[in-house]
């Protein structure tokens, strides 16, 4: 099984390259095919998983998103409509296309902000699309398991996650 560990203990944000490894669940064994190390590893909670990732993101949007953003103005819901679409084009399409549906719906952003008369449309448009990815990051973070290696003391060196194991 590939696996890509953590470069910093409980930072779910930067990965080294993935090594081949295997994982002994009733021991719970981790070993490195490739380096040729053993280690023990445990599980982290999940809720503690998702709160150490998306912490530092709250954080921001605690200090970017106001009253103004969440209500229901001819603005906001353009550019949340205008943001679904961009998130819906950056999910479902690669590449080229992803790249060129992007940047159309940017520009159709901009020109729909200057005909209504709001020059700031994309910015928001942009801000949403963020808030928005992120609530899809989450989805799908919380399909996965997270754990930790530990040396013999019981320090963490590293964390790994891996899509949930069916019982």
């Amino acid at each position: 099984m590939q696996i890509r560990t953590t470069k910093f203990p409980l930072f779910f944000w930067g990965f080294n390259r993935s090594y081949e490894c295997s994982l002994d669940f009733e021991q719970n064994i981790y070993k490195n095919l490739e380096a040729n190390t053993e280690y023990k590893f445990k599980k982290l909670n999940n809720f503690l998983f998702l709160i150490l990732k998306y912490l530092p993101i709250l954080f921001v949007f605690l200090f970017t998103f106001n009253r103004f953003d969440f209500s229901l103005t001819k603005l906001t819901m353009v550019a949340y409509i205008f943001a679904v679409i961009l998130a819906s084009a950056i999910n479902l399409f690669e590449n080229m296309l992803r790249q060129f549906l992007s940047i159309v719906i940017i520009v159709v952003s901009a020109v729909t902000g200057f005909f209504i008369g709001e020059i700031f449309l994309v910015a928001y448009t942009l801000k949403y699309f963020l808030l928005l990815s992120v609530l899809i990051m989450v989805f799908l973070d919380m399909r996965l398991d997270s754990y930790s290696i530990v040396d013999d003391k019981g320090k963490i060196l590293s964390n790994f996650i891996i899509p949930k194991r069916t019982k």
